[in-house]
């Protein structure tokens, strides 16, 4: 059954789940955490430990094993690009599985890269997470990435000379793998998931966006804080909702294409696909 007449079976379900949307009217609770900002042997000239110019802020949900590997990759290509100063500020989202030991041994072996960690007590969502990084985030610039480094690193480079661009005067720059929808390698589970989306997302969303789930934006941190301040949905459909804040609230952005291929483990599937498919939904009906 396509996906578009399956996404249509579902509005009948909307005034039930209008009622879901009560919680969502008052401000979200995150959980208190814990900020450890690592030693770092960072000898850059330019480097002010206390005004990083860019902040790379990584959500991480029980990603002990993915995670120590994109660190490393982004290592490579920061210095690959000569990119300082910066700080990597990683949002362990209540995680099980030695997430932030992990993290702390990782900038133990490598410590010319500053590394902090917001260690949350119990987990709030990925967008919870995302809002607890921009609000201890220093940098000039703040990009968000997720941790299994899926979008390459190589990219930041890119991001960032297109946010300086005064020509443009743009306070985001959002990745996009729209231009990979027809040759991209993804799973069944994805591709059932991201067809139905995005058709519920062009109805409800307030956003031109084609990709609002591509998890590669930067922003500048006055609009970062700005955006991330106002946002109330905490797990997956939180991006959607700073696209849309970003038309409410005047903030110019652009939309990238991004050099992207999927990593194994998604935690989105371990969600499972009904439960995660009615949460999106009452999510976007909600900003509607």
């Amino acid at each position: 059954m396509p996906i578009p007449l399956f996404c249509l079976l579902l509005l009948p379900l909307l005034p039930p789940l209008a009622l879901a949307l009560l919680p969502l009217l008052s401000p979200p609770s995150l959980p208190p955490h814990k900020l450890t900002r690592l030693p770092t042997t960072c000898t850059s000239p330019t480097y002010i430990p206390s005004i990083p110019t860019l902040s790379i802020i990584i959500p991480a949900y029980n990603e002990a094993l993915r995670l120590p590997p994109a660190l490393t990759s982004l290592r490579s290509s920061l210095r690959r690009s000569g990119l300082r100063p910066l700080e990597v500020l990683v949002c362990v989202d209540g995680s099980t599985d030695g997430t932030c030991e992990a993290v702390k041994a990782w900038s133990k072996n490598n410590p010319d890269l500053p590394v902090a960690v917001a260690d949350l007590s119990r987990n709030a969502g990925k967008g919870g997470a995302l809002k607890v990084g921009f609000a201890e985030a220093r940098g000039e610039a703040l990009l968000m990435a997720d941790a299994d480094g899926a979008t390459d690193w190589d990219e930041v480079g890119r991001f960032v000379g297109i946010l300086r661009d005064d020509m443009k005067g743009v306070g985001a720059v959002i990745g996009s793998r729209a231009h990979l929808a027809d040759g991209v390698k993804r799973t069944r589970f994805r591709a059932v998931l991201m067809r139905g989306f995005h058709f519920v997302v062009s109805v409800f969303g307030r956003t031109r966006v084609k990709d609002t789930q591509c998890g590669f934006k930067l922003f500048s941190a006055k609009e970062g804080k700005r955006l991330f301040s106002n946002v109330r949905l905490l797990r997956w459909s939180f991006d959607v909702e700073v696209l849309s804040l970003c038309t409410a609230m005047g903030v110019p952005h652009v939309e990238v294409p991004v050099r992207w291929e999927e990593v194994d483990g998604s935690k989105l599937a371990e969600e499972g696909l009904g439960w995660a498919a009615v949460r999106m939904l009452r999510d976007v009906v909600g900003m509607w």
